[in-house]
């Protein structure tokens, strides 16, 4: 057994039955310093990455923490890697009080803008096709964020999903600087690119949102501070009892950053566009800019990671509780309030829930016991002029996703 110290983390890395592994190791945390210790018997179980063998004599990986439910168990050497980081990165940011965002980081000459989007927006890409013309990796996939805006790189090079987006200079950059790789992903080597260092900090000064759409020409539009906080708020990897300086973080990146929505098709395109947007750059004014409105609870903030194998948490689909039955706030729902905007978090959640105008009143409703037959023939009062079925539909839909989030109790 071998046992590793990385630095900003007190939990020592056991790395267990692969002589092969110091060097893989080696490799993929070029950019992190660590050095070799004497196993700690007060660490019996930490992070550890071990290779075994299966009945088929396939190579297998494990990686756990003490966090984790179960272990995760890969074939491929490259997402055993990529757990282990993930777990590092967030018990980092558990440790140093760091908030952690799903984003991919760059410095780009006197700016750094975080890349977010949802899994396959093109975050990786986008950062390696940048950093093709130059521009320095600051993160990939999970990016610390301190509460004063300012993203620590943990020295991870970008991993990005196979078949690669068309580009020859994206492909001719990741042959030039391939690392470890399997059929489904491939790493950048970090000792081939521009990569900040693990503990390098710099001021985040913009939020880049990804959308790609086939077809999209590449345009940067700008969001107000209401649809920048809703759409920013999803990114965050929220552990438990985060809600509160999560919600404050986000808030504050929205009003006082440039938060754009990148709609784009080619990954060329979308480089060259926000080059020439952050050359050009200029404060935005966001009188004028559309806003979105939610109009159902919706998950806020996650403390799961998606894994590099493409399994996520599966959300269990809710069913259909009687019409009659009595509901009341659950006990220790923590409430927040951003101007007009409310958040829920249940008692030991690792989520935030929106709330809209409709929800918060029924919300209000059930400080005392409630069904839903009560609450639909509550508000079919106060909205005369809105159909009794589509009242009846949209108040089922709200007890069953409040219950569905923890937030309520059958009474």
């Amino acid at each position: 057994m071998i046992c590793l110290s990385f630095a900003h983390l007190s939990l020592p890395v056991y790395l267990r039955g692969c002589t092969s592994l110091p060097q893989e190791i080696q490799n993929f945390f070029a950019a992190w310093p660590f050095t070799t210790i004497q196993p700690a018997r007060e660490y019996p179980h930490g992070p550890s990455l071990t290779m075994g063998a299966d009945a088929k004599g396939r190579a297998l990986y494990t990686v756990d923490a003490p966090w984790l439910p179960t272990h995760f168990q890969e074939d491929s050497l490259a997402c055993a890697l990529c757990n282990l980081s993930i777990e590092m990165i967030i018990a980092v940011c558990r440790e140093h009080g760091l908030l952690c965002l799903h984003a991919a980081a760059l410095r780009m000459g006197r700016h750094m803008p975080l890349l977010l989007g949802s899994n396959g927006a093109g975050k990786s890409s986008l950062a390696a096709r940048l950093m093709a013309n130059g521009h320095t990796g600051y993160g990939d996939d999970l990016v610390g964020m301190s509460g004063q805006g300012t993203a620590l790189s943990f020295g991870i090079a970008p991993r990005l999903r196979l078949p690669l987006p068309p580009s020859p200079t994206l492909a001719a950059f990741v042959h030039s600087c391939q690392g470890i790789s399997d059929a489904r992903y491939c790493y950048l080597d970090p000792a081939s690119v521009a990569l900040a260092r693990h503990g390098e900090e710099k001021p985040v000064s913009h939020c880049i949102l990804l959308q790609r759409r086939q077809g999209a020409d590449a345009r940067l539009r700008p969001l107000p501070p209401q649809t920048a906080l809703l759409r920013l708020l999803p990114r965050y990897i929220m552990q438990c009892g985060e809600a509160a300086p999560l919600l404050q973080q986000a808030a504050a990146l929205a009003g006082r950053l440039p938060v754009l929505l990148l709609r784009y098709d080619s990954v060329d395109a979308a480089a060259a566009c926000l080059e020439q947007y952050l050359e050009l750059y200029a404060p935005i004014d966001h009188e004028n800019a559309p806003c979105i409105a939610l109009s159902e609870v919706r998950q806020a903030g996650t403390g799961h990671v998606p894994l590099p194998t493409g399994r996520g948490v599966r959300r269990r689909r809710p069913g259909k509780a009687p019409a009659r039955q009595r509901w009341q706030q659950r006990s220790g729902v923590r409430v927040l309030r951003h101007g007009r905007q409310l958040f829920l978090s249940a008692p030991a959640g690792s989520a935030l829930h929106r709330l809209n105008p409709l929800g918060q009143a029924v919300w209000s409703l059930l400080e005392s016991p409630l069904s839903m037959a009560e609450a639909a023939g509550l508000l079919a009062e106060a909205f005369p002029g809105t159909g009794r079925e589509r009242i009846r539909k949209d108040t089922a839909r709200l007890f069953q996703d409040l219950c569905l989030a923890g937030l309520i109790v059958a009474v």
